[in-house]
């Protein structure tokens, strides 16, 4: 799985977490703005991290406090992510072949 599959997927992972709190994406930046006490996080930033564009590694403490996950479990979502082969989100599976299975924390639902 190259850099851009992973990046997608934490992406997904993002938007999971997000849809399972019933927060949009504009309600999920006003809450980053406010747990982290700035305004410089809008709805286009959090559309971009669930596409895949980009992997948000200074609001990962925030993100996970936001929805209601695990700093580690978000932290190693976001390293697998980038890459680290050593990582893999705890609430993640392998599948067959070795590719990971992104899965709701709250639900184990697959993403």
């Amino acid at each position: 799985m190259d850099g851009d599959d992973r990046r997608r997927r934490f992406g997904g992972y993002l938007a999971g977490l997000r849809q399972g709190t019933g927060l949009s994406q504009r309600q999920l930046a006003a809450r980053l703005c406010t747990v982290s006490g700035t305004h410089s996080v809008t709805r286009n930033e959090v559309s971009r991290w669930e596409r895949g564009e980009r992997v948000p590694e200074s609001w990962l403490p925030f993100l996970a406090r936001a929805l209601g996950v695990g700093p580690a479990d978000m932290e190693q979502a976001a390293a697998y992510a980038r890459g680290d082969q050593r990582s893999r989100p705890s609430s993640t599976r392998r599948r067959p072949g070795g590719s990971p299975d992104y899965r709701e924390p709250a639900t184990g639902r697959a993403l």
